[in-house]
């Protein structure tokens, strides 16, 4: 049976034999669990219906003895002379029923011989110990006397002339009633007899049993008393009480008088149905309510007293005899196959070191594939630690230096997002492979995550190995990639730490190598930096800085000023330009060139910017109402706030929030803005004009300064970069440039602003070159809302007086 070939055991015999082994023992034991539980099954069939018959009659004789011998109690009482004697005293009393129940019972408790009545009910009732009351009634119903008259219960002045009990015994029968207490609201059985004089009837004696005295009864199986109309008025199980048995007639009754019988009128039907069973076992066994077991059921009827009684006994042998059959089938079948298994053990045993071998090899490939990352092959990150503090623990018994080196691919994202992750994954596979040629044998390469690698340096003498090592990594990693007939060039920003200058831990050193990758992002990427100190002090700061701009934009710490914009073609102020200020609680006034970079690197130059687009719209609205004049506003749009995706969505609802009118609003891009993504760009800028905004191309000049992109963007402003203006009166090359830019903007049809503008000599030339709108501290410096509006009517006057 063994394959000389493979390390296995030869497939073809073992399974033919196994499977028929197996399947032959699997078909007989099914057969011998289904023969022996079929033969159980029907012994406790057999068992459970003797157990039936012979608890139902138990059942019946006592109850019916029982039920028999309270009947006659009433009947006993009625002859009595004493109550006899006061039936005829009181059914000519027809003022009582002019009394309230509570007169009535006070008047009546006082008669002597009804007082003596009381006693001999109280005694009859002690003497039989199973019924709770025992009371006379006159022929309309009032109860005149009661066994417990001397309690708060007492029946003695409340009238009974609906009941049914009532009226069968004053038509000379003995009557009886499944119905709760009018007095105490207990269920009970009532029982009445009629009082004689003759054939006169006097009036009605009456008994009631409280059901829990019949609980003895009851609960000796799982019985259930049931009265006349299908209500099952007693049950081993409380929760059945009150439910109606299948083709109840409780509902011939009218609601009144269920109502009065069961203080209900809505009843629950007990579930009862035939079991399904696959034994041809006979019909008594059914389902009761919810459960899963099947009861054996048999009932009787008490027919002198108008009751049926009813058991159901559970036979859980029926019920479990599928189960019983597939556990006795699991048991017979599992034992079976065991001792296939066993031989098959033998079989195996001659295999065994072969597959031993094989498995220390798998095991061997389990535990490199979880050290290792399953891409490129290089340590993974869970390592990072242990590796990191054993060459803490080289360098300090050796005393040489070791260092971690934080290696990031400078936008790796870009691979991805142009040519896919499978492109992706080849590049980083060439990457590891690049990055573990370049270092020493003795260096340690891991894959940290992503596009981030770490390398650490053991033995090292001075920092300078550290540099080399770096210099010579970018330059094999900025060494063209050809993957798939694709190529492509990369760069990688690399950041050093060393021990123990650095940090004698493993999370320190991590820390501070990656402090030191992050400044070299920050200074514009693609070079290798060594830790220091002063970086953790000015990441620190940055970290402190941005919380403090979020926290100060929740506390309305940031504000506007607005730079008047001045032409002199119109004589006056024509617009403004809206500039953030930001007052801090401790530091004061700080300016923009501080935080507005920091911003715009965290993210939370977005928040900012739609903080300054609302209030600098609710502004000009401000203006508008107190002014009567519109006076347009410029905001700044940063590069950042342009690359969202909802940028148009809060444009349009500042917008209609503050109701801007057409031409009111100037939003300001950069020109890197319109180069990035030209069609969405151009989308933007279409969709905002739309709106009435104008666009405005600010700091012109200073970037690709393109006459086509100027052409297809179709702008309303240009604004000259300030860089121009500063020196234009000293370098004549300024000059050219403002010129320049000034007659190709008209060409364009393009309103031009000349920025920075602060000296006399700077105007005069910008005014001779063609430029006739300016902003800058020669006209007026940025000022508080409340400062330019005065300036405004100021300026307004000025000119109005030049008219007159």
């Amino acid at each position: 049976m063994l394959n000389d070939n493979a390390d296995q055991l030869s497939n073809r015999p073992f399974i033919i034999t196994s499977a028929l082994v197996s399947l032959i023992w699997l078909i007989a034991s099914w057969f011998i669990a289904h023969a022996y539980v079929a033969w159980q099954t029907n012994l406790s069939y057999t068992a459970t219906e003797k157990k039936a018959r012979v608890a139902i009659g138990e059942l019946y004789e006592g109850l019916h003895r029982t039920m028999s011998l309270l009947h006659a109690v009433p009947g006993i009482v009625s002859r009595d002379e004493n109550m006899q004697q006061s039936l005829y005293a009181f059914n000519t009393r027809a003022d009582l029923n002019n009394l309230s129940r509570d007169e009535r019972a006070q008047y009546l408790h006082k008669v002597p011989t009804l007082v003596h009545a009381n006693k001999e009910l109280a005694d009859a009732v002690k003497d039989i110990g199973v019924i709770s009351v025992l009371w006379l009634m006159r022929k309309d119903g009032l109860a005149i006397a009661s066994s417990n008259a001397e309690t708060p219960e007492s029946f003695v002045g409340t009238h009974y002339g609906d009941r049914e009990y009532f009226k069968r015994a004053m038509q000379g029968h003995p009557g009886q009633q499944y119905a709760m207490g009018r007095r105490t609201n207990i269920p009970g059985l009532f029982f009445s007899a009629p009082v004689r004089s003759g054939k006169e009837v006097l009036g009605v004696t009456a008994g009631k049993i409280d059901l829990s005295y019949l609980y003895a009864w009851i609960s000796q199986t799982n019985g259930f008393l049931i009265d006349e109309y299908g209500v099952i008025i007693q049950a081993a199980d409380p929760e059945l009480e009150l439910m109606v048995m299948p083709g109840s007639e409780v509902y011939k009754l009218s609601e009144k008088q269920r109502h009065a019988r069961y203080l209900q009128t809505e009843f629950k039907t007990l579930e009862l149905k035939p079991w399904d069973n696959d034994n041809g076992v006979g019909s008594p066994l059914h389902r009761l309510g919810e459960s899963e077991m099947p009861y054996y059921v048999l009932s009787t009827e008490l027919k002198d007293h108008n009751l049926k009684l009813m058991i159901a006994v559970e036979s859980p042998a029926i019920g479990q005899k599928a189960a019983k059959r597939q556990i006795l089938f699991m048991t017979l079948a599992a034992g079976g196959i065991l001792f296939i298994l066993l031989v098959a053990a033998l079989t195996y045993h001659f295999k065994a070191l072969q597959l031993a071998r094989k498995a220390r090899a798998r095991q061997e490939l389990i535990e490199h594939l979880a050290s290792h990352d399953s891409l490129t092959g290089l340590y993974s990150r869970s390592l990072t630690d242990q590796l990191i503090t054993q060459g803490i623990s080289i360098a300090s018994r050796s005393g040489t230096k070791f260092a971690i080196m934080f290696i990031d691919v400078d936008l790796f994202k870009d691979i991805n997002d142009s040519f896919g992750h499978e492109i992706g994954d080849e590049v980083l596979r060439e990457l590891a492979n690049r990055i573990k040629l370049t270092v020493r044998k003795t260096d340690i390469v891991i894959r940290h995550g992503g596009d981030e690698f770490i390398v650490l340096l053991n033995d090292i003498n001075d920092p300078e190995d550290a540099a080399s090592i770096a210099v010579n990594l970018q330059s094999s990693i900025q060494q063209p990639f050809l993957i798939q007939n694709t190529s492509m060039v990369l760069s990688a920003s690399i950041g050093i730490a060393i021990y123990p200058n650095d940090g004698e831990t493993p999370s320190l050193l991590l820390r501070h190598a990656d402090t030191a990758l992050y400044n070299v992002k920050e200074k514009g990427r693609a070079d290798y930096s060594f830790y220091q100190t002063q970086m953790s002090v000015d990441l620190a700061a940055r970290k402190t800085l941005e919380a403090d701009m979020i926290r100060g934009l929740e506390n309305r710490e940031f504000f506007l000023v607005y730079q008047p914009q001045y032409s002199h073609i119109k004589g006056g102020i024509t617009g403004c330009e809206a500039l953030v200020r930001w007052r801090h609680p401790i530091r004061g006034i700080v300016p923009p060139i501080e935080f507005i970079p920091t911003a715009e690197r965290s993210g939370f130059i977005s928040q900012l910017g739609e903080w300054v687009l609302n209030e600098a719209c609710r502004q000009t609205n401000e203006w508008r109402n107190a002014l009567g004049a519109e006076i347009p506003v410029s905001v700044n749009l940063s590069t950042v706030q342009f690359q969202r995706s909802d940028l148009l969505d809060i444009v349009r609802r500042v917008v209609k929030q503050h109701k801007v009118a057409h031409g009111a609003l100037e939003l300001e891009v950069t020109e890197s803005v319109l180069m990035s993504d030209t069609e969405r760009t151009f989308g933007i800028m279409q969709e905002m004009k739309s709106l009435g905004i104008r666009i405005s191309i600010d700091d012109f000049g200073t970037g690709y300064s393109s006459l086509a992109y100027l052409k297809k963007f179709d702008a309303d402003v240009l604004k000259i970069d300030r860089t121009f203006v500063s020196d234009m009166e000293n370098n004549t090359n300024d000059r050219a440039i403002i010129s320049a830019v000034i007659s190709m903007a008209q060409s364009l049809d393009y309103h031009v602003i000349a920025e920075g503008v602060e000296t006399r000599e700077q105007y005069d030339l910008l005014m001779e070159m063609g430029c006739y709108a300016i902003q800058g501290y020669w006209f007026s410096k940025p000022l508080p809302a409340e400062e330019f509006a005065k300036f405004y009517v100021e300026n307004q006057n000025r000119m109005a007086e030049q008219f007159l």
